[in-house]
């Protein structure tokens, strides 16, 4: 996709997927896609919250996701649009194991 096309589908569909940007799925590329991509959308006097994202998912895949904040509200929405478009399901964490995280964390 063209950065117009990328651009435009930020602002209806509220995300860009590796479908559209194949260098999504790699940390650094999509970090300056995204500093690209909002650098750009400011000098046209749009200003969305432009968020990039990599999530792991079961079976040990990473996908990562730009989205617009104004549309998608949360990195939680971002992670399930992401599994829905891309078919990988979400890592679902016991009750048990998210405590266990949290006492980590302290």
């Amino acid at each position: 996709m063209t950065e117009s096309e990328l651009e435009e589908k930020l602002l209806t569909k509220g995300f860009i997927t590796a479908v559209d940007a194949p260098e999504l799925d790699k940390e650094e590329s999509g970090q300056a896609l995204r500093e690209k991509l909002d650098a750009s959308m400011r000098d046209d006097d749009k200003e969305p919250y432009l968020v990039y994202e990599l999530f792991d998912f079961q079976k040990g895949i990473i996908k990562g996701i730009l989205f617009n904040m104004d549309i998608i509200p949360s990195r939680q929405a971002a992670m399930d649009k992401l599994s829905e478009v891309s078919h990988n399901p979400e890592i679902k964490l016991t009750e048990e194991a998210e405590e266990e995280i949290k006492t980590i964390g302290k």
